[in-house]
This record gives C-alpha cells, sequence and structure tokens, in this order.
C-alpha cells in the first residue's frame, strides 16, 4: 500500500512527541514495521544521553544503567578489567593483606566475608 507523505511527517510528529511505535500503529492503522522504517533515524526525547566511559561518545539510550555505546567499546572494556595490574588490600576482616584486580573487593576469602556478615546480622537482632 502507498502512503502519502503527510502520513509519514503525521507518524514522525507523534513518534517525536513520545508515542510508543505500537500506539501509533494502533492509532493510525499503519503497520508496525512501516512506521519503524520511517522513525529508525529518530530517536525520542523520553531517551536520555549517554557518554560511553570508553570512547566517550553520546549515544539516547531508553534504559538506565547502559555504559557503552557499542559492543566493541563493551569489549574493550572487559579487556582493561581483566588485564588490570593487581592491587595490594588489606581484608577489613582479619586485617591480611591479599592481591586483587577489583577496586571493591573488601575481603580476602568467602570465609571473611561470611564471618563479618553473620556478626553483622547478630548485631541487627541485638539493636
Amino acid at each position: 500500500m502507498r502512503y502519502s507523505p503527510e502520513d509519514k511527517e503525521r507518524v514522525r510528529e507523534r513518534y517525536g512527541e513520545g508515542m510508543s511505535r505500537s500506539e501509533i500503529a494502533e492509532a493510525t492503522g499503519i503497520p508496525p514495521r512501516t512506521i519503524h522504517r520511517w522513525t529508525a533515524d529518530m530517536v525520542p526525547e523520553s531517551h536520555s544521553v549517554i557518554r560511553c566511559v570508553v570512547c566517550g561518545n553520546p549515544r539516547r539510550v531508553l534504559r538506565s544503567g547502559i555504559k557503552y555505546c557499542s559492543d566493541s567499546c563493551k569489549q574493550q572494556a572487559r579487556y582493561r578489567r581483566k588485564n588490570q595490574p593487581e592491587q595490594s588490600r588489606q581484608c577489613i576482616e582479619c586485617r591480611e593483606p591479599f592481591e586483587t584486580r577489583r577496586k571493591n573487593r573488601k575481603y580476602c576469602s568467602k570465609k571473611c566475608q561470611n564471618r563479618a556478615a553473620q556478626r553483622r546480622r547478630r548485631q541487627q537482632l541485638s539493636s
């Protein structure tokens, strides 16, 4: 079926205003695939802009928590994390030094982590 340029412009306007593609399809009777093709180059204002933590390129995203603009940047970040030099830390439970590549590691072992969790549970029960 052929659609007029006015139909296409009306669909693009509605999508720009924040209507979803399925809502537009339901309201206009135009197939969702056609609407998707007409609006593929558009990004609604409801999407927020993030900067890729690897390359710094901006990207509009719908979900929160997205850090990378592409799979290649995601893989590059993973490679950097895996190949970080080890750091020396001190366990907050037993005070023994240990080596780790992870920034947020606090315990030298699962045993110390469980011991600290049990202590916290006991403190919560007693208060």
